[in-house]
């Protein structure tokens, strides 16, 4: 039986990466690894700049505690649990434990690319402000990654509590300990280290009686599906996902707006486009966060050219992203149905990107301004605006060669 179990967990985990890779190829050849490239090249110029502009008062200890605080209470146990597993595995729980085993290890694996990934970025950070030397960089590797199991096997039994308010609140004490876990890592002070460990030790004894809980297998089954969501939305930024599931958010403030839009019939995907970009999937948060983010480029770079480079850069992140809005409806029943002429939602799409490429111009302007002249401002909105139309163009002209086809 456990072989059983055990190939089961190999050949779930084959399967899912086998899906992954072809579509980390697709993006790999998408461009945007190239625009990350060129986005590295570009902050790592202005690395020691921001540096040296630091000011000396910057709380570095706080910000590394709650940067990792976050990152160590984040994430779950990958199963790789199916809805289907409800009925053909619970019965066979209590044989499951090398599954569960290979689960814990593997997240952690993950975990620790990500810790490791996010510590080196900000090392010349921690060596120019807390730190004495690299060694100290991989001694904390290696301690967060410790944190980081414990908080998977705390978190995995948490779960096996039925009540949801009861699960949220451990999760919050469990943030609790890992803000003093950081805190302590990073500060490398002994007292706060043996502090940490006894709570978490304490903690350790309280969580382990709910082991003899049983599984919340609709709970885990849940959990893993919103994993494969969140890289299918990735995913779908560049290319078609037929496996992303619609995800409505409420957005009740933004929502406010949407009957300010035309009913009209001859409009009708320039409603519906509006309503996916403000409520479903994940592309609010995408233009907000990148216009965010290049808005930060704008202020620190200091020379006219950085100015150009980072609202183009941003500008074509956000419009590659948004522009696969235009498949949101393709396996949508009901939009199939609609008696409106495919044409309509070319429209639709064109004018949502020309609008969301002009509020981003103006503000990417504005933030060009701080640090830059009137030309640089110009300049910076004439780039986003040409990348935009860019793009609007680029859907009008694969509409024109479906309908040719």
């Amino acid at each position: 039986m456990m072989n059983n179990v055990t190939s089961l967990w190999n050949r779930r985990r084959q399967d899912y990466w086998i899906t992954a890779v072809k579509y980390l190829r697709l993006i790999a050849n998408s461009g945007f690894v190239f625009t990350l490239y060129l986005l590295f090249l570009f902050g790592s110029y202005y690395y020691g700049r921001f540096l040296e502009w630091l000011p000396a008062s910057f709380p570095a200890l706080l910000f590394f505690t709650i940067v990792f605080a976050l990152m160590l209470t984040r994430g779950r146990v990958r199963t790789f649990i199916e809805p289907a597993d409800v009925v053909f595995l619970m019965p066979m729980e209590g044989k499951m434990r090398p599954y569960l085993k290979r689960s814990i290890g593997y997240s952690w694996g993950m975990e620790t690319f990500w810790l490791a990934l996010v510590l080196f970025a900000l090392s010349p950070l921690y060596l120019d402000r807390l730190g004495s030397g690299f060694s100290g960089v991989l001694v904390i590797l290696a301690l967060l990654s410790g944190v980081k199991l414990w908080n998977l096997w705390l978190s995995f039994q948490e779960q096996r509590v039925q009540e949801e308010s009861l699960y949220k609140r451990f999760t919050l004490f469990r943030m609790a300990l890992n803000i003093g876990a950081a805190a302590a890592v990073f500060s490398m002070i002994p007292l706060w280290m043996a502090a940490s460990a006894a709570a978490f030790s304490g903690y350790t004894l309280f969580v382990r009686s709910l082991s003899r809980k049983p599984l919340q297998w609709e709970r885990l089954a849940s959990i893993e599906a919103r994993m494969l969501q969140t890289f299918y939305r990735m995913a779908s930024s560049f290319t078609d996902v037929p496996h992303q599931k619609s995800v409505v958010n409420k957005r009740r403030f933004w929502s406010r707006f949407l009957p300010l839009l035309s009913y009209d019939r001859s409009r009708t995907y320039h409603y519906l486009f509006a309503r996916s970009f403000l409520r479903g999937g994940d592309y609010y948060g995408i233009f907000f966060r990148l216009t965010a983010l290049g808005l930060v480029f704008l202020a620190a770079v200091h020379v006219s050219w950085g100015l150009w480079v980072s609202a183009g850069l941003f500008s074509w992140m956000t419009a590659i992203q948004l522009e696969t809005m235009k498949r949101h409806f393709d396996h949508d029943a009901i939009a199939g149905i609609y008696p409106v002429p495919e044409s309509q939602k070319t429209e639709g799409m064109q004018f949502w990107l020309r609008f969301l490429g002009i509020v981003q111009a103006v503000l990417f302007g504005a933030g060009a301004l701080i640090q830059g002249t009137v030309l640089d401002a110009v300049t910076c909105f004439a780039l986003t605006l040409a990348v935009y139309t860019f793009f609007s163009s680029r859907s009008r002209w694969a509409a024109g060669s479906v309908r040719s086809a």
